[in-house]
């Protein structure tokens, strides 16, 4: 017991006491690191005007831009600080503007009357968006519009979206949804367009009881759909075409299939070596991919896979399944946020040694 050490009770509050401040101070470095974070994080969605060029950025860096002439976006309801700017004569969509959400896309071109060209569209992310009203709106010089990224499936007002784009003669709305639209919201969509003689558009395309299209040309209804023919070389061999356009009967084509459907080239499959995503199939937005190329066991080659839009669908089961001479897939462009049943998708594929996905690969929704 010699050695036993006693402690004071003055000591040990004492202990307790720098216990308890080194905690805090820990607690509140934490505290201060995780708003430091949170600050470094944050991002702005911004545009920038520079020689004509108008620039759509969503980062961190703001403040760094030194032109005079920048602006954050505006609430979902008023209009953009550059709209009606004669200077401004093309746009440019970043890569990283498409982490942006917008509930609203009101207003965004109005009155850019010198707007020549806008790239980058596929970085828009509408996927949450309302509101498309005025959208494009006297959009004088502007020839040509590339929609085929765009979801609308949540947009309930377009009122006069393309409202005097004097200069553009088609467009593709083929991948439109306009079942939420309400009312009036599609009346004047293409009032003043002067030159526009067709406008495509596909199953999803509806107008509201109450509404009205001032459209002088032609609303083509579109179709997707595919194509087996015979390889010139060996008609042994055959290819699978996927199209988007008024052409399926003339075409002898083959409808999409349904939930629990086999396709209806299925009973083709030992004799499929090649598939082609046609440029126009970026406009289809199909809900079924079950049993596509299931059991294609020659299938080598699949080209334009990136005009495959899949962000509409829900069944991909037995996709690839049994594919057993392909290598590799790039699936980069997938967009699986909906697929609720994705079971045996690469089952069987024994050559399958690398499959690229991007980042709306996410499998949280399926079974």
């Amino acid at each position: 017991m010699k050695n036993t050490k006693k402690l004071s009770t003055k000591s040990i509050v004492k202990g307790s006491y720098k216990h308890l401040v080194t905690i805090a101070m820990l607690m509140l470095l934490m505290f201060a690191t995780a708003g430091r974070a949170s600050a470094v994080e944050a991002k702005t969605a911004y545009a920038v005007l520079k020689d004509g060029t108008l620039t759509f950025y969503y980062d961190v860096n703001f403040d760094s831009h030194t032109e005079p002439d920048k602006w954050t976006f505006p609430d979902p309801l008023k209009e953009p600080s550059w709209s009606e700017n004669e200077n401004i004569t093309k746009v440019k969509i970043t890569n990283d503007f498409k982490k942006f959400t917008p509930t609203s896309c009101r207003y965004w071109f109005v009155g850019l009357t010198k707007l020549q060209s806008i790239s980058g569209l596929e970085n828009i992310n509408t996927d949450n968006v309302k509101r498309m009203d005025w959208m494009f709106y006297d959009c004088q010089v502007l020839e040509s519009l590339d929609l085929s990224s765009f979801n609308t499936g949540n947009v309930t007002d377009m009122y006069g979206m393309f409202r005097g784009c004097k200069e553009l003669e088609t467009l593709n709305l083929s991948n439109f949804n306009t079942k939420n639209v309400m009312g009036q919201g599609m009346n004047d969509m293409f009032f003043d367009c002067n030159k526009l003689t067709s406008v495509l558009v596909g199953d999803n395309w509806q107008v509201p009881q109450n509404g009205e299209i001032n459209l002088k040309g032609k609303v083509i209804k579109t179709t997707p759909y595919a194509v087996l023919s015979d390889n010139p070389d060996d008609k042994t061999q055959k290819t699978l075409t996927f199209y988007c356009d008024q052409y399926k009967k003339d075409n002898n084509g083959i409808e999409l299939n349904n939930a629990g459907q086999n396709p209806g080239w299925f009973n083709d499959k030992q004799s499929i070596t090649k598939v082609v995503f046609d440029e126009g199939f970026k406009y289809a937005r199909p809900v079924y991919c079950y049993n596509w190329f299931n059991a294609c066991k020659t299938l080598t080659e699949i080209k334009g896979i990136e005009n495959l839009n899949t962000s509409e669908v829900i069944n991909m089961q037995k996709m690839f399944c049994n594919c057993s001479s392909i290598e590799s897939l790039d699936l980069r462009n997938f967009n699986t946020k909906k697929v609720q049943i994705i079971d045996l998708m690469f089952a069987s594929c024994t050559n399958l040694t690398t499959i690229l996905v991007g980042d709306h690969w996410d499998v949280s929704s399926a079974n």
